[in-house]
Parts: C-alpha cells; sequence; structure tokens
C-alpha cells in the first residue's frame, strides 16, 4: 500500500492508549498533534492506516472474515505479524535490559 512502515507502526503503538490512560480515544486524540490520516486511522479505523489497524485487530481477534476484507495473501498477512511480533520482543528486551 502507499502507507508508511512508520505511520502504520505508530498507529498500532497508540492504539492502545485508551486501555492505558482509561480515557477515550477522542480525548486522548484531541491533545496529541497528530496528522489527519493518523487521527482517522485511530478515532474510527477510517482510510488506509485505519484498514490496516481494523485487519491487525480482526487477526488478533481470528475474525478470518474480516481479515480477507483488506485482499491480502494470508501468508503476507501471517508472515508480516509474525515480524512485528520479534520486533516487540526485541523492543521488550532492549527496555528489560
Amino acid at each position: 500500500g502507499r502507507a508508511s512502515r512508520e505511520s502504520a507502526f505508530l498507529v498500532g503503538l497508540l492504539s492502545v492508549l485508551d486501555a492505558l490512560l482509561d480515557q477515550p480515544m477522542e480525548e486522548i486524540l484531541a491533545a496529541l498533534p497528530l496528522a489527519e490520516d493518523l487521527h482517522r486511522a485511530l478515532a474510527s479505523r477510517e482510510g488506509e492506516l485505519g484498514a490496516i489497524l481494523a485487519t491487525v485487530l480482526a487477526y488478533e481477534r481470528g475474525d478470518w472474515l474480516a481479515v480477507v476484507r483488506l485482499g491480502l495473501r494470508p501468508a503476507l498477512l501471517t508472515s508480516s505479524y509474525l515480524d512485528a511480533l520479534a520486533l516487540a520482543r526485541e523492543i521488550d528486551l532492549a527496555l528489560a535490559a
């Protein structure tokens, strides 16, 4: 797609702020200087980044019908998801050191 890896990564990180801060996502987003595409992705799963986020969340839930709506090869999704888990593990280990 056209979305940058960095933007997609940032959306993924920020997607759990509401749970971490125990506040509505809209309130959190109002206080952050985010680009419109990031805001739309986080607030309402709109745009390309929103579709990517929705697909990742569906993948995590095992909602395979929602996953295939994006039209990506299942092997690509699995590979990308495992790469993301490995990166998260590396970051976790680096922070723990």
